[in-house]
């Protein structure tokens, strides 16, 4: 007789039946099924004084610094005259006020997004700027506005796209082993006007009215941009979807030189540099503050929230 030990319950015991084998004489050994009472004697036993309680899977803290999304922004203000045309006729053909308080970007949040990067806050405290030309701020050229349903954003050509990705060219610090961000493509770089902030359907059936009202007004006058042109001041980051109020700009290392009057990037009008008379040389770009929001629900390529 072999005895065993039954281990599928603690505290149950269990015999082993040995029966000779029909062939050769040889023997071989079974376990037999525990009847209900053993079953149950071992459910009981976990319940006894003293009996030993499951012993628990250990498992890790969390980094105290882990990596999150992060906004890189190129924040821009100061639109000329056909921008604050159209800026105000969005608002005019937004008719529910609560709406556009909750989806309007105000003009200190107005922003093009360069990169999403994925950083702890060590990481992200790190970037700055070279000081590198081209410096801000930069001139802009706005082109019409995206083909979105729930988001009101203005697009860019080709020359203002380069401008926005030569500022990205001059972040620096990033962290070792982190592949950088690949520059955003012409057709994903856009303005935000309103965007839907969990508000989405609501926005979606204002937005056809915004467009119109865009659409019919007056022809600008010779080389000014269809939506008006504005200017990028500074590049900021700060954790995606966290408030404007939380951002950081991005310090400048090395010499600043205030920028030369003149037009640069004269190629297709898009970009040019304004004159220090309409826009002063940003302190700001030397300080720390910074900025984003999270993106809105995508359609087609509509950015997504």
């Amino acid at each position: 007789v072999i005895a065993g030990v039954w281990f599928g319950l603690p505290g149950a015991q269990a015999l082993l039946d040995v029966r000779k084998s029909s062939r050769g004489g040889g023997s071989s050994c079974e376990p037999r099924r525990p009847k209900m009472a053993e079953v149950n004697a071992g459910k009981r036993s976990l319940d006894e004084p003293g009996a030993a309680a499951p012993a628990k899977i250990a498992r890790a803290a969390p980094p105290a610094d882990p990596r999150v999304k992060h906004a890189l922004m190129l924040m821009v203000q100061n639109g000329d005259a056909q921008f604050t045309a159209m800026a105000q006729a969005c608002d005019t053909n937004c008719s529910d006020a609560d709406l556009r308080t909750c989806c309007k970007q105000t003009p200190d949040t107005l922003h093009f997004t360069l990169a999403e990067p994925m950083l702890n806050g060590q990481e992200a405290a790190n970037l700055h700027l070279s000081s590198s030309a081209p410096e801000l701020p930069v001139h802009l050229r706005l082109a019409g506005l995206k083909p979105w349903a729930r988001c009101l954003a203005a697009s860019v050509g080709e020359a203002t796209a380069d401008a926005v990705r030569a500022q990205y060219g001059r972040v620096q610090g990033w962290p070792a082993g982190l592949a950088t961000p690949a520059p955003r493509k012409t057709d994903d770089l856009h303005l935000s006007m309103y965007r839907g902030h969990g508000r989405g359907p609501a926005l979606g059936r204002l937005v056809p009215g915004m467009k119109k009202a865009v659409a019919a007004l007056p022809q600008p006058a010779a080389g000014t941009a269809r939506c008006g042109s504005v200017q990028g001041m500074r590049i900021a980051i700060k954790v995606m979807g966290a408030g404007y109020e939380t951002a950081r700009t991005l310090i400048v290392i090395g010499a600043v030189d205030e920028p030369a009057d003149g037009i640069a990037g004269e190629g297709d009008g898009d970009v040019g540099s304004p004159a220090a008379a309409d826009v002063p040389f940003p302190a700001a770009e030397v300080l720390v503050l910074a900025a984003d929001v999270p993106v809105p629900a995508a359609m087609s390529n509509e950015p997504k929230l």
